[in-house]
């Protein structure tokens, strides 16, 4: 039997999702499952007490050129190794479509973990969106623009964040609680954010390279200096740039399923940092 999930739950949900999601530190599912995870948000099919299998619809705002919608982010969905294949994720994504439809949201959307993911989620008439490319900068330049111990860190970062968020049309909201937990998660994972009064980065190590997860400038001066910091931190030319919109180099790394019919949303959304 599908239900919300309860207080007496949580335990054996961190157990899964210590199962499922092995690359998941000790840290993050702590911050995860203390700040992040709602019960009225969880659905859980139980065996004996124990959680099998898990999902989360986790409400967001989509804007498009024209309009504002409601959709629901699949997070965490997860089943236990031993119960795989018995059709417990299908029951409880046919079930989450039509709480979704009762709470008015528009559409579904989610991140599949691995490819083959695709394939499985199309059966349930989820369909590829979200652009994305991963640019190496080639051309780091070598002008000093700014001072990388000033690094105006006296401007309130996640408003200039969330500035550069609302400007774009086609794009995945973010609340402010949401927000803070982006920045607390990068923080937790030893990224960083470099910010001018006109632009701003959040970046991760892996290995000898810098992945620049997010970055806005409002013009080619300032997403000079930030490539410029960025390098000059790390001390790395190895730079990879995430860039959310559609371009020739873009793929697909989402997916969107439509509730309601009668809104037109378009493949091109902007959709970067999520938490899962």
């Amino acid at each position: 039997m599908i239900q919300y999930a309860e207080i007496k739950h949580i335990t054996s949900l961190k157990n899964l999702w210590k199962k499922s999601f092995q690359s998941d530190t000790e840290d993050f599912i702590s911050f995860y499952f203390s700040k992040v995870f709602k019960l009225e948000e969880t659905l859980v099919i139980c065996e004996e007490g124990t959680v099998i299998s898990s999902l989360q619809i986790i409400p967001y705002y989509i804007k498009t050129e024209k309009s504002t919608f409601q959709a629901g982010y699949i997070s965490g969905a997860m089943t236990d190794p031993e119960h795989r294949r018995q059709g417990h994720m299908e029951k409880l994504l046919l079930f989450s479509f039509e709480e979704m439809k009762k709470k008015g949201m528009d559409a579904s959307f989610l991140i599949p973990q691995e490819d083959w993911l695709f394939t499985f989620y199309e059966r349930y008439g989820y369909q590829k969106a979200f652009p994305l490319s991963l640019n190496h900068i080639n051309d780091i330049g070598t002008t000093h623009f700014l001072d990388e111990k000033e690094n105006y860190k006296n401007l309130n970062i996640k408003n200039l964040y969330n500035g550069f968020l609302i400007e774009k049309s086609n794009i995945v909201l973010k609340t402010k609680e949401q927000i803070d937990f982006i920045f607390e998660d990068l923080y937790i994972s030893k990224g960083i954010f470099f910010n001018t009064p006109n632009g701003i980065a959040l970046t991760m190590q892996e290995n000898d390279s810098v992945h620049i997860k997010e970055l806005f400038a409002k013009d080619k001066k300032t997403e000079e200096e930030l490539f410029y910091l960025i390098s000059n931190h790390y001390q790395t030319k190895d730079v990879i740039l995430y860039q959310y919109e559609e371009n020739k180099f873009s793929k697909y790394h989402g997916m969107i399923k439509i509730l309601n019919p009668s809104i037109p949303i378009p493949k091109n959304i902007y959709m970067s940092m999520m938490l899962d």
